[in-house]
């Protein structure tokens, strides 16, 4: 068994009793449909609804679009499922990368290229 108190949850007493219970209130379908997530291209929920009636997903990967379609959309998507959706971007030079009105950073591999440790500090 999975000690959800400790390392690295750190689960209250309440939260674990969250987490039992949901899990053993889930059928087989519920648990197989956490494995998938789906992918938000258009930011539409309407483009994902016809899934969520077949089953419910354990996360959501976006693709870029402005910040608030993606807030808009994390949000949406909360609502129409039972267990909270793991929300997922490639953010890994900045929001930029996700969000289009959000600064994007420069790469691993362009930080190397300018020799200069400070961009790698900052």
């Amino acid at each position: 068994m999975i000690d959800l108190k400790g390392n690295p949850f750190y689960l209250s007493d309440e939260a674990v009793a969250w987490v039992e219970n949901t899990r053993n209130n889930m059928n087989d379908n519920d648990k197989i449909g956490q494995l998938f997530m789906l992918e938000s291209i258009s930011g539409d929920v309407a483009d994902l609804k016809p899934i969520l009636d077949r089953f419910e997903p354990g996360g959501l990967m976006h693709r870029p679009n402005l910040s608030g379609e993606l807030k808009k959309t994390s949000l949406a998507m909360q609502e129409l499922v039972k267990v909270p959706l793991l929300i997922a971007g490639n953010v890994c030079h900045g929001l930029g990368e996700i969000a289009f009105n959000e600064k994007v950073f420069m790469t691993n591999m362009g930080v190397g290229a300018t020799g200069d440790p400070q961009y790698a500090y900052k």
